[in-house]
């Protein structure tokens, strides 16, 4: 009987070890958001715009170190794949790119028998139909393809299908979002990501919005986001299926324009902590009541979701190739390692415990070397930063600030009243002289192609 008894225990130990259930899982992305743009990040002044958001943070954890890339594409790639830029590169994704490997299963092929949907921005690069979401584990993926358009744009894409429909984004993809999570069956576990275009620019006006006078519709965009996050909290809550939910809230890099990043220096697209320490959070019924309302200092970064995920949803996240990669040679830097046959595992870590016991871990557990960019990398407490940006090889890239673009007319400027008026005066001489120097130290500073292009037309100039 004694036997009988220990084998029924065994038993039933066994059925509800391997019965757990498979939380559903949410990633929310806002575009471009300031770290100080929400009332969780201690903006009171945004509180009326950024209410739910932040009384879904003050349900959960508020992440004080999550770190991104400095823009858009590689955050989105990285979260996707579970690996850093250095593995799929720091350039922004065009539509017609090859920017993720297809070898590599991207976070929905993982959760098998999740239901995966994806409403909002790609930019992740589709020059096959093979990269197209619903080819890659989703459901259903109803967004654009691009970085950047109008928020009223028909240019929109529907699973394998261009979708002409111009509602403004932010109503057309929460909408959606509310459809399929009031159709969803609880019982089978979802997945759930909403990347959405706000708040990057345009600022298009916002539907219900009326900003102040001469004020741009940048508080009215985050406000718009703000309200469908809070219809879905009170949709999961009514469907009993926010017990068992997990969310992620993250910005894809900091702000700008109207984006305030504040303590923090920088902003988009610059190495420094405004460019690349967002504002982030982790909510949901599975943090613990203890946890709730409090801060963690852990250093996370974005790619640490998808390895968190599958743990969560009890499949592994390992990702590699099954063929090794070669040994790293120190002498020699540039050598293909991989070759055809390998490809890099996950960088991300499960920081789920991490998470949920913060006192068992210092401030750099999860990543005692982490390297963001080429030009940076964290090495525990410290921070090598060893310029601005570099060169990304993306033409169009040198002529977005308007500024380079009116140093540029300047130089032209130049140029043509060399050529009417003789170049040999010497007065022209000297002020090309003095343009080239000016070029020659704002080169040291901008890594950039223009800076380049410039100072090589003032060389030649200057020689002939």
């Amino acid at each position: 009987l004694s036997l009988l008894l220990l084998l029924c225990l065994h038993t039933t130990s066994a059925s509800s070890s391997g019965d757990k259930k498979q939380p559903h899982l949410i990633m929310i992305l806002q575009d471009d958001l300031g770290f100080y743009d929400v009332a969780f990040n201690g903006n009171k002044n945004n509180e009326d715009v950024s209410g739910n958001i932040t009384s879904m943070a003050k349900e959960g954890i508020v992440l004080k170190n999550h770190y991104v890339f400095y823009w858009c594409s590689p955050t989105r790639r990285s979260f996707l794949t579970g690996r850093l830029p250095l593995h799929h590169g720091e350039m922004l994704s065009e539509d017609q790119n090859d920017d993720i490997d297809l070898r590599w299963n991207i976070i929905s092929q993982k959760l098998k028998g999740y239901s995966s949907y994806w409403f909002g921005k790609g930019h992740t690069g589709y020059k096959s139909m093979a990269h197209l979401p619903t080819h890659r584990g989703f459901k259903n993926f109803t967004g654009f393809l691009t970085g950047e358009q109008s928020y009223t744009s028909p240019t929109r894409w529907k699973d394998e299908n261009p979708f002409n429909h111009t509602d403004y984004s932010t109503d057309l993809f929460g909408n959606l979002m509310v459809e399929t999570v009031s159709a969803h069956d609880p019982t089978t576990p979802l997945f759930l990501y909403l990347p959405w275009q706000a708040v990057h620019s345009p600022y298009d006006p916002v539907p219900h919005w009326s900003p102040p006078s001469g004020k741009s519709p940048y508080r009215g965009m985050l406000w718009a986001a703000d309200a469908y996050v809070g219809i879905l909290r009170d949709l999961l809550d009514k469907k009993n299926m926010w017990d068992n939910t997990f969310v992620v809230y993250s910005a894809d890099n900091g702000g700008r324009g109207d984006g305030i990043n504040y303590p923090l220096r920088g902003e988009k697209r610059t190495n420094f902590e405004g460019g690349m320490r967002v504002a982030a959070f982790v909510s949901g019924g599975l943090v613990p009541s203890n946890l709730r309302g409090t801060t963690n200092n852990i250093r996370f970064h974005i790619v640490d979701w998808y390895a968190t995920f599958c743990d969560l949803a009890g499949v592994p996240s390992a990702d590699g190739s099954k063929i090794a990669p070669l040994p790293i040679d120190p002498s020699n830097p540039n050598k293909d390692i991989y070759g055809k046959n390998s490809w890099p595992d996950i960088d991300g870590v499960n920081v789920w415990d991490m998470l949920m016991n913060p006192s068992n871990y210092n401030s750099t557990a999860a990543h005692p070397t982490l390297v963001l960019s080429r030009e940076v990398i964290l090495q525990g407490q410290y921070k090598l930063l060893t310029s601005q940006r570099g060169n990304t090889h993306q033409v169009h890239d040198i002529f977005e600030a308007d500024w380079q673009v009116i140093l540029l007319f300047l130089f032209c400027r130049i140029m043509m009243t060399l050529n009417r008026n003789g170049r040999t005066q010497k007065g022209n001489g000297l002020r090309l002289l003095a343009m080239f120097k000016i070029v020659e130290m704002l080169s040291t500073m901008w890594r950039g192609e223009l800076w380049h292009h410039l100072s090589l037309v003032c060389l030649i100039s200057k020689t002939i």
